[in-house]
């Protein structure tokens, strides 16, 4: 970040260039927002997930009523779907870990 002043004298125009350095927090307030916003991806996909998983469901439910005769592979969308939920929230389980082990690495700081 660059700081510019300008002073005007009689003749001549001065410009002065400052470097400033971020503010601890500063930078802790740009890293709040940049979890904030990938908390909030991960949940709209998350949503949008499950959303998927429910009109899948309802469209395997609306195969096997239409069937006339015994179940078929429509039966194996369960199982699929319950261990994609799971698999899904050992990912999540995983990285939380993960940063948890990170900020006690980093002497309880983000």
């Amino acid at each position: 970040m660059t700081r510019k002043t300008v002073m005007r004298r009689e003749t001549e125009v001065v410009v002065v260039e400052e470097k400033l350095t971020p503010r601890k927090e500063a930078i802790k307030r740009r890293v709040k927002l940049e979890r904030c916003i990938a908390a909030g991806i991960n949940l709209g996909a998350m949503i949008l997930t499950g959303g998927a998983l429910v009109k899948i469901g309802l469209m395997v439910f609306a195969v096997m009523d239409s069937r006339t005769g015994g179940l078929g592979g429509e039966v194996l969308v369960f199982p699929a779907l319950a261990m994609m939920f799971l698999w899904g929230r050992e990912i999540g389980l995983r990285e939380a870990r993960q940063e948890a082990e990170a900020i006690e690495d980093n002497g309880g700081e983000y």
